[in-house]
């Protein structure tokens, strides 16, 4: 097991931010396609392959409204989960009790 330390500069990248993208579905694509021996093994994604990646970066405050936003959109999914959990609990328990 590897392990390597990304420092950024947080004045102009928020690492909030920089974890959104990372775990993005483009994120993942960079991720995926510059991971060495796929096929063979685990896969190895070297340390000068990520110094390429090219992360969109918007100004500071963009960033941090974009970190807030898919934050408040997390949070309704997760009413909206929680909300549907109940339901179904509901909808079981009618249906036991019309058996």
């Amino acid at each position: 097991m590897s392990l390597c330390l990304i420092k950024i500069p947080t004045n102009l990248v928020s690492s909030d931010y920089l974890a959104l993208w990372l775990n993005s579905p483009d994120g993942r694509e960079s991720s995926r396609l510059w991971t060495y021996g796929k096929e063979a093994s685990q896969g190895n994604l070297n340390l000068g392959l990520i110094r390429t990646f090219k992360v969109p970066l918007p100004p500071t405050a963009d960033q941090i409204r974009i970190v807030e936003q898919v934050n408040r959109l997390w949070s309704i999914c997760d009413r909206i989960e929680a909300s549907l959990s109940a339901c179904d609990h509901c909808r079981t328990q009618l249906l036991e009790s019309v058996i």
